[in-house]
């Protein structure tokens, strides 16, 4: 009896094990307890059991005014052993100390299965940085003592490895560029990869530039060094004063016993001079550096109310990425829209190449007109002056809108090669006639008798036709303007909007029909004037035509603008066409 009650009370004991057992492992671990200020920590998170597969997001402790989290990574493994299955997943994280002395890293914490976990609490000591209170007495002593009054030496010409950081020039100009160049300097062998931290550059705006990631050698400190190039950056400083731009700072592991060392850069002074307020031209682009302007257009002839293409490419060395847009001389010839920007840019060491900007040109009359002037204005850090780069105005001949087939027919081809017309005599053709055949009378045959019927049956429909004309007269007139509406709504539906240029053409013309029918005059081939005169006169509101001429203008806009903006458009037009078509049936 008593051993009974033992094993019952044993595998009651057991029971209660299984079933409140963890399922879940969750600890916290570092690398080492004590470390230099100087030095990274590994801070990991170890997180183990049989299904980790659908964790929620990790809590991570509060690093701020303690650590600077510097990277992160996951490793995951998994275990089947005396028919369990285990699996885990480490995770790691750099951490760079902001602080000496005691520091507590708190609790990680994750939630599973309705249940919250967290790690372990953690204690590490931060010294002082390998270059203290001590061995600046030491050296303070030494320089006492010393007779001689000479600067210290380069302590780079004495390291075995070093990180060096450095711009190409120290005083630029507002909008010029300096390139920032951060290396690796050694002469060890490094036991794993390179990691690093570049400033946020404050004060410049920034373009990458290609780093040289070979290394080489370099003998300028009176020894051999590998270098090795991280990190490389074109910097046009936006305002002028002394910017000083931060340390970097590089982690490599010598060996695996010393852990990470940080290497840190020298910060940079930079001088940003102010563009002289002498000569500055009207309308300043703002543009700093070398530049040219070149432009071409993809046809020389159009006909009114079409467009053509003119390609303005600027080129040169600069931050060509914040211009826009070039300045021309607006008039009322042409309506001018910019369709597209396009970059061809190197980035190896200055941003240089060319940014291609594309106007679509539509001229509003006929006759010998000029596509207007493009010009840009720029200073030259190397003449220090401002200059003014232009294209000048490009002569063009714009046909009538009902005669584009002169375009290809009329003066522009050489004379050689113009048609000639040739005349000839006409030889009539002579039938022969045999007198001696017989013929029958023409009013006996079945052919003429068929022919009278024919004329009767002929007359009789045209008399119908008459008087139906004068008795049951019929107003088509106002039968198309009724059904004027139906017709307008049904054709727009019915078109196809994934051509968005043939959708926004067709719209144009099924307003002008639905417009002709509701006051009897066509409309198509008007301008814009003519359309507002002819509404006005057919006592149509002020404020109606304004509305068609409003719609009317941002069909011809998007005709033009680019296919992406003309899509997104599609639907709010759709509406705008249908609300305009329901003002106009109420108003006509």
């Amino acid at each position: 009896m008593k051993k009974s009650g033992k094993v019952l009370f044993f595998g009651i004991l057991l029971f209660q094990t299984l079933l409140f057992a963890d399922d879940l492992s969750f600890t916290a671990r570092v690398n080492s307890q004590r470390l230099s200020l100087s030095s990274y920590l590994s801070y990991e998170v170890v997180i183990s059991g049989e299904d980790i597969s659908s964790l929620p997001k990790l809590t991570l402790p509060d690093f701020k005014g303690k650590f600077d989290v510097i990277s992160s990574s996951k490793q995951s493994s998994f275990s089947f052993s005396n028919g369990q299955v285990s699996n885990s997943e480490i995770r790691k994280f750099s951490l760079l100390p902001v602080k000496t002395g005691d520091i507590i890293i708190g609790s990680a914490a994750i939630k599973y299965k309705g249940k919250t976990y967290k790690t372990n609490i953690i204690k590490v000591t931060v010294m002082p940085p390998v270059s203290s209170s001590a061995a600046a007495n030491n050296q303070a002593a030494a320089a006492q003592t010393s007779q001689a009054s000479k600067k210290p030496k380069n302590n780079k010409q004495f390291a075995n490895i070093f990180a060096d950081a450095k711009v190409d020039k120290t005083s630029v100009y507002v909008g010029e560029q300096l390139t920032f160049n951060l290396k690796l300097y050694r002469r060890l062998r490094l036991f794993s990869d390179i990691a690093f931290e570049i400033p946020e550059f404050n004060g410049f705006w920034v373009e990458p530039l290609e780093a040289n990631k070979d290394e080489s050698l370099d003998r300028t400190t009176g020894r051999r060094f590998h270098v090795r190039e991280l990190e490389k950056k074109a910097l046009f400083p936006l305002k002028p004063g002394t910017i000083i731009i931060p340390k970097s700072r590089v982690g490599v592991v010598i060996n695996m016993f010393e852990g990470q060392k940080l290497l840190q850069s020298k910060a940079i002074k930079v001088s940003v001079k102010p563009l002289p307020e002498v000569g500055k031209p009207d309308g300043f682009s703002g543009l700093v550096g070398e530049f040219q302007l070149h432009g071409a257009l993809s046809s020389r002839q159009v006909s009114e109310n079409n467009s053509i293409t003119y390609k303005v490419t600027l080129s040169g060395r600069g931050n060509l990425r914040s211009i826009e847009n070039i300045n021309y001389e607006k008039d009322g010839t042409f309506k001018i829209y910019r369709a597209k920007v396009e970059d061809k840019l190197q980035n190896v060491s200055v941003i240089s190449g060319e940014r291609i900007f594309s106007y679509i040109v539509i001229p509003k009359k006929s006759g010998e007109v000029s596509v207007p002037s493009f010009k840009l204005s720029y200073f030259s850090p190397e003449d220090k002056q401002y200059k003014v780069i232009s294209l000048p105005a490009v002569p063009i001949r714009v046909y009538e809108a009902d005669t584009t087939t002169q375009i290809e027919t009329e003066s522009y081809l050489p004379s050689s090669q113009k048609l000639a017309v040739l005349t000839e005599d006409l030889q009539y053709l002579r039938t022969p006639l045999d007198l001696s055949q017989h013929y029958s009378a023409l009013d006996k045959g079945m052919l003429f008798m068929a022919l009278l019927y024919f004329n009767y049956l002929a007359a009789v429909c045209l008399l119908l036709a008459i008087i139906k004309k004068y008795y049951w007269k019929t107003d088509f007139k106002a039968l198309r303007s009724k059904r004027a509406f139906e017709s307008a709504v049904a054709a727009v539906n019915a078109l196809d909007k994934t051509n968005t240029g043939h959708y926004l053409s067709q719209c144009q013309t099924i307003i002008l029909d639905f417009l002709s029918d509701k006051i009897g005059e066509s409309l198509l081939g008007k301008t814009q004037p003519e359309i507002k005169s002819i509404l006005l006169e057919a006592k149509v509101s002020e404020y109606v035509v304004g509305q068609v001429i409003s719609v009317l203008d941002k069909l011809s806009f998007l005709a033009y603008a680019p296919d992406a903006e003309g899509k997104s458009q599609l639907g709010q037009v759709d509406s705008e066409i249908k609300a305009l078509f329901t003002q106009l049936k109420e108003t006509l």
